[in-house]
């Protein structure tokens, strides 16, 4: 490598992490603002709070790097040329396509690593993100049932416990319920865990019993049960693996779901959209980065204005990326409109 590919080539990178981290900084903290509940309000620690906002920073950096290498480019070429170390090189004989050369190789360095991220590094983090809220609600219901304290999950439902042990297990269980109007359930029992099984989250009471009362004849019945399991999914969000939705489903399920037949129309277009969005991802840091080049990459001098070029580049990259929401919209509604989502990164490219 010539020490001038080198050199532009340190320059792209330096300015490219630099984009990269202010951007995703601002994006994060904005993201973060919304999931300070967690902290505020749930009775999480900020270690908690701070892995799972950080779980997005693959998406982010995903969405960002086109944007963030076209900044990147603009600025150092911009700052090549007023440095006239662009004038220098075209008098030395540099071309336009030699010139090109260390622009082409981080670009191609960026759009495999973004590739990896859109391909398995995005969807894995936001399953984990997904499991990561599971657990915080779980772990709601473990806090909200404190020892010696009458605790309230919703109007109508009351817990109450004597002691936890370390182990997370409880004793003296009493759960009153009064949510349905026409029955009135009361539980007692001795000990008990919450436990996450595939049917759903559940408080596991063991050696108690249960007291049905109808407040309208105020008759009674009591039975007795050695284990009862109280369902508490409705306050846990439990997701099978069935019920991802699109973007965090791996790859190679989307293509699996595309080729059956008895998916619902609605959910293959959507399956269908993210399949294909994924793979001409990366082609946007090509079509950027070339926007770039193609407005700042010719020497010029301090007489000759480069604000024109910087403009028509940026409403090419806003027009480019625009056209590709809206062709993944398309495809998403119709199968035939797939090939223009390949369209658009490829026009732009040309």
């Amino acid at each position: 490598m010539a020490l001038v590919d080198r050199y532009i080539l340190r320059q792209i990178v330096l300015s490219f992490v630099l984009v990269t981290g202010v951007l995703t900084a601002v994006v994060w903290l904005t993201t973060a603002l919304r999931q300070i509940e967690l902290v505020a309000s749930q009775g999480q620690t900020f270690v908690v709070f701070l892995r799972i906002t950080a779980l997005a920073m693959p998406m982010l950096v995903m969405h960002l790097s086109p944007f963030a290498l076209f900044i990147a480019l603009v600025f150092t070429l911009n700052k090549l040329n007023g440095d006239s170390e662009l004038v220098v090189l075209s008098a030395s004989g540099v071309s336009q396509a030699r010139l090109l050369r260390p622009v082409v190789m981080v670009t191609a360095i960026l759009a495999g690593a973004v590739w990896v991220l859109t391909l398995f590094a995005v969807p894995a983090t936001l399953r984990e993100m997904r499991q990561a809220f599971v657990d915080v609600k779980l772990d709601l219901i473990g806090n909200l049932a404190q020892p010696g304290r009458f605790t309230s999950l919703e109007p109508g439902l009351t817990f109450h416990i004597r002691d936890r042990a370390p182990d997370g297990s409880m004793t003296g269980i009493f759960v009153d319920d009064k949510r349905d109007p026409q029955t009135h359930m009361t539980y007692v029992a001795a000990r008990g865990v919450i436990a996450r099984t595939p049917l759903g989250t559940f408080l596991v009471m063991e050696d108690g019993e249960i007291v049905r009362r109808n407040p309208a004849t105020d008759q009674t019945s009591i039975i007795s049960f050695d284990r009862y399991g109280f369902n508490l999914s409705s306050f846990v969000s439990t997701f099978r693996f069935s019920e991802f939705p699109p973007p965090e489903r791996w790859t190679g399920e989307l293509l699996t779901l595309m080729a059956r037949p008895d998916i619902d129309p609605r959910l293959a277009g959507r399956i269908r959209g993210e399949f294909h969005d994924r793979i001409v991802n990366p082609l946007y840091l090509v079509a950027f980065a070339l926007f770039a080049f193609a407005a700042l990459g010719r020497a010029r001098t301090t007489r000759q204005t480069r604000n024109v070029g910087v403009v028509y580049a940026i409403l090419a990259v806003v027009a480019l990326r625009v056209l590709g929401f809206g062709a993944s919209g398309l495809a998403q509604r119709e199968a035939w409109a797939v090939g223009h989502i390949y369209v658009v990164p490829h026009a732009g490219i040309a």
